[in-house]
Parts: structure tokens; sequence; C-alpha cells
């Protein structure tokens, strides 16, 4: 897949090929997502004049600008999306920097901005709820009413449902903050992950003889604290894992710290600092509490892995994608 950041970069690798274009903020890539990419690439590939298909969307929740205070903590980070984006098949994704000129940008001269970035745009392809430019003054009516001024066909891509709900990156965050994963793993398409960006800790877990790689999950969405059996992917190795979702009551010097969300892969040792690691978790097999000793925590931890190894021994690790 051809990634590129912005319009200007974009604009610079145009091919001039008739462009079918999937929008969306993508975040959790679910299966109403993967329709309405879908739908773009089987519109590229039954025309016969040489189309891509490419995915446009944001590196951040336009929420995020608009009304910060409420801005949804995300499935998944960026760079999981565009993997997520990368492994539909998809031919090009352009992601622009959201931010307050381009929320403040009115409807038409979005549509505006955007035949401007891609000139041989040829269709739109958008979910139902979609809405763009200034207050999401434009929906998918407003599209199609421009559709004949700029030159392009608009594809309506219906919702996809499951138990009667339509699917959508709201419920998918309720599912996992309310701990109902295998909700969300069906309604995502895929086995739940919380990803992140191995980064530094303070070296307690090696200390206690427990090593962990703690995750960057600044701004995602995450399930209830407590600790998880699982298991966990880094530049396609897959390994065993325990993770700790929370506040880690004994070693916190401040009880009110926010959540952290740390792994111990089983029978692993090395470097993967600045890597992406990917936890699925399996099962939960207890609630965060505090102890009276580090020791106490060190022999609990002990019995935490060992539990967890024999509930995964019994799980299928193929079918998490390891």
């Amino acid at each position: 897949m051809n990634f590129v950041h912005g319009y200007d970069s974009y604009r610079k690798q145009h091919l001039g090929r008739p462009l079918c274009l999937a929008i969306g903020m993508f975040d959790g890539f679910h299966l109403g997502h993967q329709e309405v990419i879908n739908h773009a690439l089987r519109e590229a590939q039954g025309a016969n004049d040489n189309s891509i298909a490419a995915a446009f969307t944001f590196n951040v929740h336009p929420a995020s600008i608009v009304r910060p205070e409420s801005s949804p903590r995300l499935i998944y980070p960026l760079p999981r999306k565009i993997a997520c984006l990368e492994s539909s098949g998809i031919s090009h994704a352009c992601v622009v920097d959201f931010n307050k000129n381009l929320c403040q940008l009115p409807a038409e001269s979005f549509i505006d901005s955007l035949t401007t970035a891609f000139p041989s745009l040829k269709c739109i392809c958008v979910g139902r709820d979609f809405g763009f430019g200034h207050r999401r003054a434009g929906n998918v009516g407003l599209l199609h009413q421009l559709s004949s001024k700029y030159g392009y066909t608009v594809h309506e891509v219906p919702a996809r449902t499951f138990m009667d709900k339509n699917i959508s990156s709201t419920i998918i965050r309720e599912m996992i903050s309310g701990g109902r994963l295998d909700e969300a793993s069906s309604m995502l398409g895929r086995p739940y992950s919380l990803s992140g960006v191995v980064v530094r800790g303070r070296q307690l877990g090696k200390t206690l003889g427990f090593p962990t790689a703690n995750l960057d999950t600044t701004g995602l969405c995450m399930p209830p604290n407590g600790v998880y059996a699982g298991f966990a992917r880094c530049e396609g190795q897959g390994f065993k894992a325990v993770m700790n979702i929370g506040n880690r009551p004994t070693i916190s010097q401040n009880g009110n710290s926010s959540p952290t969300a740390e792994a111990h892969l089983i029978d692993f040792s090395g470097d993967i600092y600045d890597r992406m690691l990917d936890f699925h978790p399996v099962q939960h097999i207890r609630d965060e509490f505090r102890f009276n000793s580090l020791d106490d925590l060190r022999k609990q931890i002990a019995a935490d892995l060992l539990q967890s190894n024999e509930i995964l021994e019994k799980t299928e690790s193929a079918r998490f994608h390891l």
C-alpha cells in the first residue's frame, strides 16, 4: 500500500488514474468500515479505466479538535489503523492532519478541497452517517447534490449489523470499556487487541523477576482494570502473555495515577522498545488489588502466570492470527 501524509504528498505522487475514494475516520476498522473499503475496491476493480481504490482518513478524531473535553478514546492508535487499511487490499491511503482550520471549513469548501487534491476523483464511498464540514453540516445528501458540479458519483454503504444493532465505533468502545470483548471482536471482524508502542517504564517488573512491556495507550479506550491472560503479537511474532491493566496500587506512588497497560511475554527475553505490540485478551483472571508487600505481589504474579499458561495452552493461538 502507498501511504502518504497530507494532501500535498498525494499531489506529488498522483498517478492520474481514476480514483475511487473511501472516506471515514475508520477507528477500529470494524465490519462496517471494511464494507466501505470493499465497495471502493469493487468499484475500482469493476471498471475498465484502470481505476485505483484509496482511503482518506484523519490522524486524530475530529472531536479532539472540535470538543476536546468530550473526545472519545480511540480503539486503535494511528499505526494500527494504517496496518488494517494496508491489509484490506487498498492501493493508497491518505492521512490528513485534522486541525482547527479544517474543522472551520464549510461543507462545500471541504468537497472543493478534496476534488482539488484528487483531480481524478471518480467516486466517493461513505457510510450512511457520514458527516463533514463545519459543525458536520455536510451529509450524504449534500454529497449527492454536489456530485454533478464536481464530477463524481456517490456510493452510500449501508451499516452492518450485529445482534440487531448497527455496528459503530461508538458501540465497540462501549463494549471494550464494559469488558464485553467477545462482542467487540465480533463487530470488529477480528479478535480485539489493545495496541500500543512499547515504552520504557520504571523497570519494577524486571526487579520483581517478571519484566514487562509497557504500552503507550495514550488516548485509547481500554478494557476494565485487572489481569488478563492473552496472546501478544510484535512484528509478526506471537507470544503467550499476561497483561495488567490498571493503577498498580501496590507499587504506585500515587493511588490516582493514570491506568497503565503492561504485558509479560511468557518464555521471551529481548528488546522490543519502540515497537508496536498488540495484546489480545483471552480471559480476565482476576481484579487488581493492593498487596501488603512486594513479596506477596511477586507470589501472585507467579500464580497468575501459571494460571494464564494453563488457559492459553487450551486455546488455539492460530485463531488469533499469531
